[in-house]
């Protein structure tokens, strides 16, 4: 039997901060995930996933203490077919891809922040994490443009994640294909961007 995860107990753990710093809370309408899927022999689709909810604790130093974002994987969407996208995006969400009704999340937890903000300004940090995608955990790592405005703060990224890694293995390159026709590239490029509002 799966065992369901509380979603909102990191945002009640990050709910009381400590004296002097700031907590952070992602808004979901104004952030946007990009996600890219390309054919080894060229070709392949675009799309775009939604953020389901995100908070960032900041130090009086700059740097972030705690922070994690997640994914509502049911949101994964095509974006380059218009009205023909449906039939793709029922295939990102069952077995072959992300199980959507099985692993309805894809959840980043910070580890590592390597920088320190200045208010009004933007600095290039260097994120460490934890990435659960199907109900599989690896650690990334990827550099974030950071800007901090007062008490609003983007994020915006861009990285690339092995998908079989994940287990999401439909029609994956790898040494045992012989015909690379249809088969599609085992990385999948993300653009992140993310916007934070003080609370």
């Amino acid at each position: 039997m799966l065992k369901k995860r509380n979603l909102w107990l990191p945002l009640l753990c990050l709910a009381t901060t400590a004296l002097g710093q700031t907590r952070y809370v992602a808004n979901v309408e104004e952030s946007s995930i990009y996600w890219e899927g390309n054919m080894v022999l060229g070709g392949g689709h675009e799309g775009t996933v939604k953020l389901l909810s995100g908070v960032l604790i900041l130090s009086e130093e700059g740097t972030a203490t705690e922070g994690e974002f997640t994914l509502d994987m049911n949101t994964i969407t095509s974006t380059d077919m218009g009205d023909e996208g449906g039939g793709l995006d029922d295939h990102l969400k069952n077995e072959d891809f992300f199980y959507v009704i099985i692993f309805p999340y894809a959840n980043f937890s910070m580890t590592g922040w390597d920088g320190a903000l200045v208010e009004g300004g933007t600095k290039t940090i260097g994120l460490q994490g934890n990435l659960t995608i199907k109900g599989t955990t690896h650690s990334i790592n990827f550099p974030a443009q950071i800007t901090h405005r007062a008490d609003r703060l983007t994020a915006t990224a861009e990285l690339m994640i092995d998908r079989t890694l994940w287990g999401v293995n439909y029609k994956a390159d790898n040494i045992f294909e012989s015909a690379k026709d249809g088969i599609i590239s085992n990385t999948i490029p993300l653009k992140l961007n993310l916007v934070f509002y003080a609370q």
